[in-house]
């Protein structure tokens, strides 16, 4: 759910030692309270009864983990007065999945093993012709094909799936006269029961189990109207059970809000499963809840350096699981019938995903990136005050400190796709995830303080920025598309709200009939020639004696405009035009002197926004391009054409 991801690892970092990891859970009617606390390998635990402003101590328990106290789900029966344990990732707890307490006793623990045991067998499903066939289930069909090692492997990852991934929902309800602890498995949308007096399992028939499901759909319907009210008050805890015995404040969220937003979370779960026609708006409504899941980190590699770039990304738990419950419950999950993995792994179905890399003029190691989502259907600046669909932004030193220290542990010596401390970079990587299918522009901008962060409007725009790009696009976003390999280049500027002038005087944006004007189109393609001859004519063994100019499209080269030349003719290697190459031995030659000569030649200007992207390449024999092929891309700095990056391809 909302920032879970960022919530979760809050926690295991915060907690730290035994007497930060210290809780309490309230019964559903707060007659009880247990009081949880980790002492070594051991969770120790009171049950006490509410009095007015006191507590009454009934007893007290323990059992061995090898997490921390908070991450279990506790369970608190009133009458008669039990405690179930339900653990939120087994293996940290040796393989154990419930444990169930009475009159300060542990009557009984279940291993995960133990619980899918009472899974109900699938029945062979049945197909034409009065055959029968194996499940269909492409897990299923895996586990009875592998070697008897990795079966036992693969069994207990699917079991960790089924538990931690799809999910599970305990609730304490009278069944059979008795008092049941009963966990709804998502992945098999079956309930399973024990018995809280004894921790013995006890079968849920089918009318109990239909009892079950509607019940447990007001209850989840309730939840997800919560949502965004729990959001608001995750940091509140004047009204928590830790609160209530004044425990010591720890750091980190209460425990209240993390059990109330997996609650939420199930919730969602399991009235996708039930399908109830009136509820699927509610699945639905998740597709276009607020992005607000920041990460960092530094996976993707510059395919024209090798190095490893810092990346960042915009997602949101909600849309992920929307986009993954509503492909469930219109039957398209590319998974089948499970979700395999965490929601926001899975390929999108109904939303899409934006990937692209944004560069500088020279390294960054410092300051905060904007980047900016832009419906098309918006006029060019108007995301200085209309914001953004979907906004990314990165602390460029924070993040570059945190990928130096995860590369130190986690890259071979000798590596290439490494960063050291705070090691400057040209070029960031960032994605947005879970875009709503459209039109969209983008728009980054660069601040060297950090503060420009926290005096940004609501529309997530600092007050100032140094650096800014063009804007890029428009380009269109497909239900189940990433777009990939779009680029950004910042170009020297000073920006903001209070410097519109400013920026359109110092970044130079460009007019329409200012594209189609040859003398713009002269200064772009020299600028890109004078680039190609800097960084690649010095590799040569010896200098050559000219130039050749070829402009056309591939395989066309035609001579190069007389005014293209002109501005060429003050060049330290004189540059000529490509009728004056002849091919000898193989070889681009000079007609007269006969001297091997290199030939550039540049393709048609394309216009993306203020950028101009120009195909170039270079030649020194007839079938050999001797040096990669790229589209350059071109922007004003300081009133003078400059390259500022280059897109591998021609």
């Amino acid at each position: 759910m909302k920032q879970r991801l960022a919530i979760t690892l809050l926690i295991s970092c915060a907690v730290v030692n035994a007497a930060e990891d210290r809780f309490a859970v309230f019964s559903p009617t707060k007659a009880f309270i247990a009081d949880f606390a980790r002492d070594g390998d051991t969770i120790k635990f009171t049950l006490r009864k509410v009095k007015g402003t006191d507590t009454e101590a009934l007893w007290e328990a323990s059992y061995s983990a090898e997490s921390y106290a908070r991450q279990p789900h506790v369970h608190i029966s009133e009458v008669p007065p039990a405690v179930v344990i339900q653990a939120k990732i087994p293996d940290q707890h040796g393989g154990k999945a419930l444990w169930f307490f009475a009159n300060g006793t542990l009557v009984r623990e279940w291993t995960l093993d133990d619980v899918f045991e009472l899974l109900p067998r699938e029945a062979p499903k049945t197909i034409p012709g009065n055959a029968t066939s194996k499940k269909t289930d492409p897990v299923s069909e895996l586990l009875q094909n592998l070697e008897p090692v990795d079966r036992e492997f693969e069994e207990r990852m699917e079991r960790d799936r089924l538990w931690s991934w799809e999910g599970v929902l305990g609730r304490l309800e009278p069944i059979q006269g008795k008092s049941l602890f009963c966990l709804w498995i998502a992945g098999r949308d079956t309930w399973l029961g024990w018995d809280i007096n004894n921790g013995a399992a006890v079968p849920i028939l089918k009318p109990d189990q239909d009892d079950l499901n509607r019940i447990t759909r007001g209850w989840a319907r309730k939840q997800v109207a919560k949502n965004d009210k729990q959001r608001d008050e995750r940091n509140d805890d004047s009204t928590t059970a830790s609160q209530f015995l004044k425990l010591p404040k720890g750091e980190g969220i209460p425990y209240e809000f993390d059990r109330a937003m997996e609650d939420i979370e199930a919730s969602y779960k399991f009235l996708a499963r039930r399908k109830v026609s009136e509820d699927k708006v509610i699945i639905e409504r998740l597709l276009t809840a607020e992005a607000d899941v920041y990460s960092s980190g530094g996976s993707p590699t510059d395919n024209e350096t090798s190095e490893c770039m810092l990346s960042f990304s915009i997602s949101s738990f909600d849309r992920d699981l929307g986009d993954y419950l509503l492909a469930l419950w219109e039957n398209k999950s590319p998974a089948g019938d499970h979700l395999d993995g965490r929601e926001h792994q899975n390929p999108y179905v109904y939303l899409g995903k934006v990937e692209g890399t944004i560069s500088f003029p020279s390294p960054v190691n410092e300051g905060t990136v904007w980047v900016y989502l832009v419906p098309g259907d918006q006029q060019a600046g108007a995301w200085r005050t209309n914001g953004a669909a979907m906004t990314a932004e990165e602390d460029i030193g924070f993040g570059l400190e945190g990928m130096a220290h995860i590369n130190r542990l986690s890259s071979p010596p000798g590596s290439r796709a490494t960063i050291g401390k705070g090691s400057p970079q040209a070029k960031l990587a960032f994605a947005f995830a879970g875009a709503t299918p459209g039109t969209y522009r983008l728009k980054a901008v660069w601040d060297k303080d950090t503060k420009a962060a926290s005096e940004q409007n609501p529309t997530k725009i600092p007050k100032t920025w140094q650096l800014e790009s063009a804007e890029l696009g428009p380009f269109s976003v497909a239900a189940g598309q990433t777009v990939k390999n779009l680029r950004l280049f910042c170009t020297n500027s000073t920006g903001g709200e209070m410097a519109a002038v400013a920026i359109k005087s110092a970044v130079g944006i460009i007019a329409p009939n200012m594209q189609s004007d040859p003398n713009v189109e002269h200064d772009v393609m020299a600028a890109v020639f004078r680039h190609i001859v800097a960084r690649y004519i010095p590799r040569l063994a010896a200098p050559p004696k000219f130039l050749f100019l070829a402009v056309g499209e591939h395989g066309k080269p035609v001579d190069p405009p007389a005014k293209l030349l002109d501005k060429l003719k003050s060049e330290a290697i004189p540059v000529k035009p490509f009728r004056a190459a002849m091919i000898e031995a193989g070889k681009f030659v000079d007609r007269d002197s006969h001297a091997p000569s290199p030939v550039i030649q540049l393709s048609s200007i394309e216009w993306n926004g203020e950028q101009a992207i120009v195909p170039g390449k270079a030649f020194l024999t007839k079938d050999r391009v001797n040096y990669a092929a790229h589209k350059y891309v071109v922007a004003l700095k300081d009133g003078k054409w400059t390259v500022f990056g280059q897109q591998t391809g021609y």
